[in-house]
């Protein structure tokens, strides 16, 4: 068919917008096979369905990673400017070892790539990373949602390869695909947040961080160190940390529903002093639910 027998191809087109802004990044996958479907319907679809697929693909597994590298070399890459790479579960993580062609392209106006059960243990390679790489040229926002890193430096290979970030979301490392069966930890003296700071390439450009990881079955002191670490003062750094992320505008940290909220709060803002204005602490976790955190003496 050569065109829409809908007395308005506008409000056809509304719809297949609102499609992709309410489910591009929730669990909802149908979305991607009914703007499909609105491509093959007509020509005064496909355009409109098109558009919006490649401005936001959620690829779901290494089957559709695969088939979208494939159509890079004709498809319009230059309009992608979310790009959504998740496992089909948290037993069965997307493995990027094929994806190495995905990550030399150039996507001009990129600017924010979510990674949702992902493996970084088994590539792109740190050397290709630390290359500056085109893919990452444009991106201001990552976020790392439960994927898999063999160490702390190779989650930072990754931040680090974007080098204009201003928001960086890391909720979560999963141990499961580490050799040594282990997420990556750090001692106090390299916390995560110690390893963002200390690590930045281009100072005054992070404007947000959102850090969390499980609890399992750390205590709420173990937690806190490996997460926030045990003071302003970094090892091996001129300044504290407060110097070292100057540009700094939010840090939020989420404490999920295992741990104690009272105690961790206490010990955060006890390490933190000199960061209450950019400190946003976070409570909940277990039905997705996030909700500021106030503690009963507030």
């Amino acid at each position: 068919m050569d065109f829409c027998r809908l007395p308005l191809i506008e409000l056809c087109e509304a719809v297949m917008d609102a499609l992709a802004y309410n489910y591009a990044y929730s669990e909802q996958r149908e979305w991607q096979s009914t703007l499909c479907a609105c491509a093959l319907t007509c020509r005064a679809w496909r355009a409109r369905a098109q558009h919006v697929l490649w401005s936001s693909p959620r690829l779901v597994g290494e089957q559709r990673l695969i088939l979208f590298i494939s159509g890079l070399r004709t498809a319009p890459s230059s309009i992608t400017t979310t790009l959504i790479l998740a496992g089909r579960s948290h037993n069965k993580k997307l493995d990027l070892a094929r994806a190495g062609e995905l990550f030399v392209r150039p996507f001009p106006h990129l600017r924010r790539l979510i990674c949702d059960d992902v493996r970084f243990d088994r590539g792109p390679n740190a050397r290709i990373l630390r290359m500056r790489l085109p893919f990452f040229d444009s991106l201001t926002a990552l976020e790392l949602w439960d994927c898999s890193f063999t160490s702390l430096r190779a989650m930072m290979d990754v931040v680090w390869a974007c080098q204009n970030l201003a928001s960086l979301k890391v909720l979560g490392v999963d141990p499961v695909h580490n050799p040594d069966g282990e997420a990556p930890r750090a001692s106090p003296a390299t916390s995560w947040l110690y390893a963002v700071a200390t690590s930045r390439s281009l100072p005054g450009t992070l404007k947000k961080i959102d850090l969390t990881q499980s609890h399992a079955a750390k205590s709420n002191e173990a937690w806190c160190d490996e997460v926030v670490g045990r003071g302003e003062e970094v090892d091996d750094a001129e300044l504290p940390l407060p110097g070292l992320l100057s540009g700094l505008e939010e840090l939020r940290i989420r404490l999920n529903d295992s741990c104690d909220p009272g105690e961790c709060a206490a010990y955060i803002h006890k390490a933190l002093p000199s960061m209450g204005e950019v400190l946003h602490l976070w409570y909940g976790g277990s039905t997705g639910q996030w909700t500021d955190y106030q503690s009963p003496l507030e």
